[in-house]
């Protein structure tokens, strides 16, 4: 349970610089990315293909960002990157297709209020952190019952 406070923390952090800034700050990841390497070393590793799968998700964003120059940015790759070192793959799946769901979801209500333009762009760390408080709630909520 503390590594799931730990990331939603990290998550929470990111999300404001991203919000505030349109970056994320390399020393915050920076430091999610090495708590989460001690966690996944005391809590959680199953060995390095088990990890390198865990990385995958991040690093197939990264490479979508350096492919599609700018439109998908490094930050995001790198936040999943950091993800990777807490949770399994297929939770790390479940929370990237969810982010990109509530993504467009936002872009598609801001395009029709009028606020943004379709070539505009909007911070996505804050859409990973709804996804993930929304399943920690809903995780907390099936264990009290």
């Amino acid at each position: 349970m503390a590594a799931e406070i730990i990331l939603g923390a990290f998550l929470g952090l990111l999300s404001l610089e991203d919000l505030k800034k349109k970056e994320v700050s390399f020393y915050l990841l920076g430091a999610a990315a090495g708590t989460g390497l001690i966690v996944l070393i005391s809590q959680t590793f199953a060995g390095w293909p088990d990890l390198l799968f865990r990385l995958l998700p991040g690093a197939a964003l990264l490479l979508f960002a350096a492919v599609s120059r700018g439109k998908v940015g490094e930050g995001d790759g790198m936040v999943f990157l950091a993800i990777g070192l807490y949770c399994t793959f297929d939770q790390v799946i479940s929370l990237m297709a969810g982010a990109f769901l509530v993504s467009l979801m936002t872009a598609v209500f801001l395009l029709i209020v009028r606020k943004k333009a379709k070539t505009d762009t909007f911070p996505f760390v804050p859409c990973i952190f709804l996804v993930y408080m929304t399943g920690f709630v809903l995780h907390l909520k099936s264990l009290a019952g």
